[in-house]
């Protein structure tokens, strides 16, 4: 016996359910072993789209006159900056593509890649050559359109800006965006140069770098010239005096101290060898700025040490 057909509440036969078997799906073909990856290949068309119809899943699109234009800031400008993107086309094409940027070069020089009218899907960013702990690209991502005239360098999307470190890499989407100042900064603890004998220390931030100072250390060596010495540090911008810190400890001649500057410390002398002097909370100085010694009645035989001094360390975006 049959099935009654089916009906509606109306009580009009309904035709019979189609029958819509899925569609076979082409076998996964695995690449041979260690094949390198190829700059602008594709995938074939396995999967059309009608893209009036049937946007991708990512909403960016790009018009033929956009382009890609990335600003890395770094501390270190022996490195290169990978750069790994996919996209599709309005033909249902997936392209994929990848540049590689030194990030060296002072003023900062942006990179724009134009890509056509497409679907940006995805990127990839990744640090090369000799990177090691503490280093670091900040990186900016936008979109530009080619005829700006009147500022060359603008976007008029922002799409990505974060920090790239030496050990893990960031894309888009899924990593979130990040300020040059989010987070903890990068801790790092440098030796600075030894200056010669009778002169001071001079120490000065790098290009395109912000310091906010933990502490700075060093020793005086003090010749056989009968006279007190009494040591200062200073913080400059150029002939300006941001800070100046010291003890009334003074140090007599042929004696070896060490002079210890960190925010927030006790200052005093340690009955020994050692004078510990309180800075300011926090010691901040951007590109440029100098840490230097004001040691009164400094000597010509007189010898400071090469400096050992720990910093936190963000881009200075303010001063590109």
């Amino acid at each position: 016996m049959s099935a009654p057909p089916v009906v509606n509440p109306t009580g009009e036969s309904l035709p019979p359910p189609i029958h819509n078997p899925q569609p076979k799906v082409p076998p996964v073909v695995k690449p041979p072993d260690n094949q390198p990856s190829q700059p602008n290949a594709h995938i074939g068309r396995e999967v059309s789209f009608h893209t009036d119809e049937v946007p991708p899943s990512q909403y960016l699109y790009l018009q033929s006159n956009d382009q890609l234009v990335i600003v890395p800031f770094t501390n270190n400008p022996n490195l290169s900056l990978v750069f790994q993107y996919r996209f599709l086309t309005p033909h249902g094409e997936i392209k994929e593509g990848q540049t590689t940027q030194l990030l060296g070069g002072n003023p900062i020089t942006p990179q724009y890649i134009p890509l056509g009218e497409c679907w940006l899907l995805s990127f990839g960013l990744q640090l090369s050559g000799n990177s090691s702990r503490g280093e670091w690209a900040w990186v900016s991502i936008g979109v530009r359109r080619f005829n700006e005239s009147i500022n060359p360098n603008s976007s008029h999307a922002a799409i990505w800006e974060g920090f790239v470190y030496y050990s893990a890499s960031r894309g888009w989407p899924g990593s979130p965006q990040k300020e040059p100042t989010d987070g903890a900064g990068t801790l790092r603890m440098i030796t600075g140069t030894q200056p010669a004998v009778g002169a001071e220390i001079l120490e000065q931030v790098p290009q395109n770098l912000v310091w906010r100072l933990v502490y700075f250390s060093a020793t005086l060596a003090s010749s056989a010239t009968a006279i007190n010495r009494t040591a200062r540090f200073r913080l400059q911008d150029g002939l300006s005096i941001l800070g100046q810190f010291g003890v009334n400890t003074t140090q007599a001649a042929s004696l070896t101290y060490r002079y210890t500057l960190a925010p927030g410390a006790t200052s005093g002398y340690d009955g020994s060898d050692g004078i510990q002097i309180s800075g300011s909370s926090p010691m901040e100085l951007k590109t440029g700025q100098i840490i230097t010694t004001k040691t009164v009645n400094l000597q010509a035989g007189d010898q400071w040490s090469a400096p050992i001094y720990v910093v936190r360390e963000w881009p200075d975006v303010d001063n590109l």
